[in-house]
C-alpha cells in the first residue's frame, strides 16, 4: 500500500490523536506483531533508515481505522471500556432474531452481530469518558453509534436488556451501564417541557 493508503478513512484530527495515543502506549508494544496481525509485515523489511515515520505514523497512514483496532486488540488488547467477550455472550441471545425477507424470522448474521458490538463499545466509550458524540473515536463509527444509540432509545432496547439482565450476577458491569441509560431516558422524558409565551 502507498504511504498514504488508508488516509482517506481518517479526518486529519482523528489520524494526529490516533498516532500520538499510540506513541504513548508504545512501551513494550512489539510493533512487528501488531503488523504481522493484520497482515502487513511489510514495514518491517523496510531498512529503518528507510522508512517513513515511527510504527505509529506508518500504522496509522496503512490502516483504515478497524484494521488498526483489530491490530491493536490481537496483540494488546481491547479497549477497557468495550465489552468482554463474556459479556457479550449474555447479550447476544437477548437480541432475539430479526424478520426476514419472505416475513419470517431469522437469526442475526454475524456481521450484524459485529456491527451492533462495535455500536454497544461505542456507546460504552462515550459515557465513560463523558465526550460529544462527534468525539466518539473513528474506530468505532461515530455516526452510526450516534444513531444507533438513538435508535435504541426509541425502540425500548436498552431498558429491555436491563430488565433481562438485571439479577445476573455475571452482568453486573453491564447492568451499570444500562441503568446510566435508562436513568438518563427517563429524566430526560420526563422533564419539563418550555412552552412558547
Amino acid at each position: 500500500m502507498s504511504a498514504t493508503g488508508c488516509l482517506s478513512e481518517w479526518s486529519a484530527e482523528a489520524r494526529i490523536d490516533a498516532e500520538l495515543w499510540l506513541e504513548d502506549r508504545s512501551e513494550g508494544v512489539d510493533w512487528r506483531a501488531v503488523m504481522e496481525s493484520v497482515g502487513r509485515p511489510t514495514f518491517w523489511k523496510v531498512p529503518a533508515t528507510q522508512r517513513s515515520g515511527s510504527a505509529p505514523f506508518y500504522l496509522v497512514h496503512e490502516l483504515t481505522p478497524r484494521e488498526l483496532l483489530a491490530a491493536w486488540e490481537a496483540v494488546v488488547g481491547p479497549a477497557e471500556t468495550d465489552l468482554t467477550d463474556e459479556e457479550w455472550q449474555l447479550l447476544v441471545p437477548l437480541f432475539g432474531s430479526r424478520r426476514g425477507r419472505w416475513d419470517n424470522t431469522v437469526p442475526r448474521s454475524n456481521r450484524e452481530l459485529e456491527v451492533k458490538r462495535r455500536v454497544f463499545d461505542g456507546i460504552r466509550f462515550k459515557m465513560a469518558h463523558h465526550i460529544q458524540w462527534q468525539a466518539v473515536p473513528d474506530r468505532y463509527d461515530a455516526a452510526s453509534v450516534y444513531f444507533n444509540y438513538r435508535r435504541y432509545q426509541k425502540i425500548g432496547l436498552f431498558d429491555r436488556l436491563y430488565q433481562a439482565l438485571r439479577s445476573n450476577s455475571q452482568a453486573r458491569r453491564i447492568v451499570e451501564w444500562l441503568e446510566q441509560i435508562v436513568d438518563t431516558d427517563q429524566a430526560t422524558s420526563h422533564a419539563p417541557t418550555k412552552v412558547a409565551p
